[in-house]
Formats: structure tokens, sequence, C-alpha cells
């Protein structure tokens, strides 16, 4: 055998080698160039069934992003079976068929009088939309996801036209039972950029479910994309969704589930995660996939995020808002403090006051309920009633309380604070609320932390508070 002569380094692997070692990236199938694009479906004839009656029709079944993102068809009818003409009632339940195969059930919107030869009907499908045949099993289930943030993640290769290279588009997140992928699309930067201009919807990654044993069905999977929507959101700080769930068998889409699903329209807005590095994460996503198989912890996540997700996007504006995140706070409050770890019983943990529960709940957090001095109008208006002894909890749930109590006197008081106090102690209560749920499924990584006071991308990262003590001992 050939030995090297010692102290002789291997030459170094060339760039096509190394890049031979990395995963392709994930296309989406579904295509769109610009926000808000129409997606077609289908093109041809389907019939409308209600009731008795099969109203055969002409035309497209499109998935359109407004008034609300969902499938849509529009026809001209060419038989009405069963009578001459027949009347469309808009409240009856109905249902798109093609081909003997059933697409969804359907709502009739728009229809003039009696349907004849060459009336013009229009409608929405209203709970799932899939063409093919949605009993095959399959291998995998390819998605996009529109409207989530930006993470750089595990390196992928790509081959785009005549150039080739490798990015760190990939995030990762396994359990026990199934592997997720989620690829960032090559071209994010200008499809985020169109999307800021235009605000709306656009597809921004593509993804991938695969289960460790098995084949994967389209009604065993619909709890899994239901914990993985709620797992993104509460990343994203908005709502997404995986959207036109494809059934796939050797590289063949077998069926398409074109079904709405929560997205929430395009807005910029501050959220937890790194942008830069993917730590932690999929820990988190084992810890929140696990917790989501009971179903009492099930309603818990919903609840939290869905009022996070709320709060976070000033869905009722400042003011509106702090009342979301209070019952945000009140809700983990009962579950981890009263629930989960015991630590009141009875009328001890009803009878505490709103601004105690808080602090109970910052303990548990190892963290200072003092306000940041990095919030400057919150951190100057506590300074100046020094002789109140106020503290985080206790001035947002005076500015709570205000609000929704209201006598003339909180009235008068809650509209002499000036906006940004107001906005301040929305932003710390949303802090809390990010921090809880974050110590609630164990994670103990850096973290973007909205109050930190610094604007740049990358700025503003830090431990989690509980995890400085582990830091700190080795």
């Amino acid at each position: 055998m050939h030995e090297e002569p010692s102290g002789q380094q291997k030459p170094e692997r060339s760039f096509e080698e190394l890049l031979n070692q990395l995963p392709d990236i994930l296309y989406s199938r579904i295509k769109m160039d610009h926000p808000n694009q129409l997606l077609p479906i289908y093109s041809g004839e389907f019939v409308l069934r209600q009731g008795t009656v099969d109203t055969h029709l002409t035309g497209s079944i499109d998935f359109q992003w407004f008034p609300s993102p969902g499938a849509r068809f529009r026809g001209e009818v060419l038989s009405v079976g069963g009578s001459h003409a027949a009347s469309i009632h808009a409240m009856k339940p109905a249902e798109l068929w093609i081909d003997d195969t059933l697409i969804g059930k359907s709502h009739v919107t728009l229809v003039a009088g009696f349907v004849s030869v060459g009336s013009n009907i229009e409608g929405s499908i209203t709970d799932l939309a899939v063409t093919g045949d949605r009993t095959i099993a399959v291998n995998k289930i390819a998605f996009a996801v529109p409207n989530l943030r930006e993470f750089d993640g595990e390196p992928v290769r790509y081959q785009n036209n005549d150039s080739k290279g490798a990015t760190r588009n990939r995030m990762v997140l396994e359990n026990d039972d199934y592997k997720i992928i989620l690829d960032k699309d090559l071209n994010f930067k200008n499809k985020e950029s169109s999307l800021n201009a235009t605000g709306g919807y656009h597809l921004l990654y593509s993804g991938e479910l695969t289960k460790n044993k098995g084949s994967l069905a389209l009604n065993e999977v619909a709890d899994v994309f239901q914990c993985l929507s709620n797992f993104l959101s509460f990343l994203n700080g908005r709502r997404t969704s995986p959207l036109f769930r494809q059934g796939v068998v050797e590289d063949e889409v077998l069926w398409c589930d074109y079904s709405s699903y929560f997205v929430d329209m395009h807005k910029s807005v501050s959220a937890w995660p790194q942008q830069q590095g993917l730590s932690g994460l999929n820990d988190l996503w084992r810890r929140f996939s696990k917790l989501w198989k009971e179903e009492s912890n099930k309603d818990f996540l919903i609840s939290a995020i869905h009022w996070y997700v709320e709060a976070n996007s000033l869905s009722g504006f400042t003011e509106g808002s702090i009342v979301m995140a209070q019952t945000a706070l009140e809700l983990i409050y009962n579950w981890l403090i009263v629930e989960k770890n015991r630590f009141l019983k009875g009328k001890d943990a009803e009878g505490i006051s709103a601004a105690n529960k808080i602090r109970l709940l910052l303990a548990q957090l190892r963290l200072d309920s003092k306000v940041p001095s990095t919030m400057t109008n919150l951190y100057s208006y506590v300074d100046s009633r020094k002789q109140e002894e106020l503290d985080g909890p206790e001035i947002f749930v005076q500015i709570r309380n205000a609000i929704i109590h209201s006598q003339e006197e909180k009235r008068k008081k809650i509209g002499k604070l000036p906006y940004m106090v107001k906005y301040e102690a929305l932003q710390i209560s949303i802090w809390y609320i990010e921090l809880s749920l974050l110590y609630i499924l164990g994670f103990s990584e850096k973290y973007h932390n909205r109050c930190s006071g610094t604007m740049w991308a990358g700025a503003g990262e830090e431990y989690v508070p509980w995890s400085l003590q582990i830091i700190n001992n080795s």
C-alpha cells in the first residue's frame, strides 16, 4: 500500500467536490412571478352539484389572494340536469366536481335568477379544495410558504441557468415521526422587496414533508401542518401556513390541496428569532410538536400564539393590542404557574392581582421586572412618578385597566398618556409573552430582544435570561 510521506498535506478538495456533497435546493412547482398573482388550478368543464341538480359549466378554477386567499370558480352554463331551468340557491350547500372527482364543497356567490344555458355562475370552495385522488398515500408532500421572514440556515447547492453555487437557505425541522425541510427562495430579496412595495402575499419558501416510517395520507397530515403553521407563526410574529400541499410519488404529483389556510397579509413586525443562524431551532420544534400531542396543551399553544400574533400585529391598534397582550399573559400565567407548576391553588391563585401574576411569570424567567432604560419614553414616565414605585408589570396593568374600565377619570388619564408611552408598554408586554413561551418550550439559546433599543439587523441578540446562570456556571 502506498503511503504519503510524513508531514505531507492532503490536497484541498475542489469547489466542485465540496458542492457535490450538498443537497439540492427545493424548487416549488407553484410559480409566482409577482405578489398576489392569480394561480390557475383548472380550465375546462366541471359540474356544480346542488341537491339533485347537476349544472354543467365550462370555465376556470383559480386560487385568488383577494378579498381573502382561496380557490374560486367561474363558468358559463352548458346544461342543467333534471329540468329546463333550475334555481341555484346561494344559501344551499353545493359541491364542485371534475370528471367524477370531488374537488370540494362550494358556495355560490353570483348567479342571476333562474339558471339556463349561457348563464354565468361564480363561487368559492369553502373547505378542502383538492385536485386528483386525495385518497392515495404518497412518499412526500411538497408545499410553499408565503410571507415568512428571512432566516439564514444550512447550506444547499443550486444551479440557475449557467451559474451554480451554494447558499445558506435551508431550515430542517425533525422529530421522531416526520422530517420537514424549508428552503428560502433564491430570489428572496427581490420577492421581499416587491412584497414590501405592494403588500399582500408572495411565496417565499419551498418545503417538503416526509415521514420517517411509512407513507403519508392527506387526512393524516392535517394536524402536522396545523402544528407547523402555529410554530412558523410564532417564529414569524404574523400568521403563515404551508399552502399548495402536493402529494408526490417518484416526482409525480398525484394530488394538490389548494385549500385556504390562515396567512396574514404582509406587514413588517418585530419577532424574537435570530436572523443569522438557527441554533436551538430544531430542539424548539421537537418540544413544540411534543407538547402539541396533548389536546389541552395544543389548545393552550393555539390560543397563546393567537393573542401573541394579534398583539404583535397591532390588530387593535396600540390600545386594543395592550388588551390582547394582557389576555395572553393571563393565559400563560394560568397554564404555567397554576396548572403545570401548581405554585398557587384555589382562591390564592384567583385573588392575586394582574401585576403580581406577571411578576410571578418574570420570576420564573429570571427577568427583572424594572422597565428597561432602553424604552426611553416609558422609562422617563415611570421615573417621573418615583413615589409610586412603578415597575414594568405595574405600569402595563395600569394602562390596560385605564383602557378596559372606561370611567370618565380613567378615560382622561389614558387620553393624556403620550402615544409612545403606551406603545412601549405594549412592547414590554409582548417581550414578556415571547420569553414566557420560549421558557415553556425549553429554549436556551440567543434571541432578538425587542426592548434592546437597537435598530440594525442582527443587533439586540442575547441569551434568554434563564440560560445565563447555566453559561456563568459552565
